[in-house]
């Protein structure tokens, strides 16, 4: 287990701080029957995609307190996870210190350490909203895509604002918006470069 950091970056950040929320994160979002029936679900969804194996390098981006991580460590040559908040890295190491094939990065999700086409798969996991404006939101998914293999799956899960249907669209419109997309907005951040070859949810 290697844990990298760097300086912080001196332009304030654009995206919430999670020191605060770092130490019971996951006991927050993770547990419970809802929760954890939801967890087994995008697990499966997930692992039933990818044609993973042992070669093949993953990189997952904003991953928290490791999550992301977890599905493809054991399966992987090699994971990569990175995140803005040293606190919930922090609790990503203690998730995989038993783990030898995966590494950890302090890292702006908008300009990643890494060079071109280094990754089999990069995926991200309900972090896409957070770039409220649909700009902001194409241009860390082209950064995910400098790092991808040309052959390789970019993996992202987002809320959407057919969610509930009625539901995503009051959110959106009249609650309070945290980056509810439409499909043809997703289709457009996305780009035309790459293939959308499954949907779930």
């Amino acid at each position: 287990m290697q844990l990298v950091t760097k300086s912080m970056l001196k332009e304030k950040a654009l995206i919430k701080d999670y020191t605060r929320e770092a130490e019971n994160y996951d006991e927050k979002r993770y547990i419970g029957d809802v929760n954890e029936y939801n967890e087994k679900v995008r697990e499966k969804v997930i692992l039933d995609f990818f044609e993973v194996n042992s070669e093949m390098m993953v990189l997952d981006v904003a991953t928290g307190t490791g999550r992301g991580m977890l599905y493809f460590a054991s399966r992987c040559k090699k994971v990569v996870g990175v995140d803005g908040t040293l606190s919930m890295l922090e609790k990503a190491k203690e998730k995989l210190k038993h783990n030898n094939n995966v590494e950890i990065q302090v890292a702006d999700a908008l300009k990643l350490p890494f060079k071109d086409n280094s990754f089999d798969i990069v995926t991200t996991f309900n972090f896409l909203h957070l770039f409220r404006h649909p700009k902001r939101q194409k241009l860390f998914v082209n950064e995910m895509k400098r790092v991808l293999k040309k052959d390789g799956i970019l993996c992202i899960e987002l809320d959407n604002a057919l969610h509930g249907i009625i539901l995503g669209f009051i959110r959106k419109y009249f609650i309070h918006n945290i980056g509810y997309n439409w499909p043809w907005q997703i289709k457009s951040i996305i780009g035309k470069d790459m293939k959308i070859v499954k949907i779930v949810g």
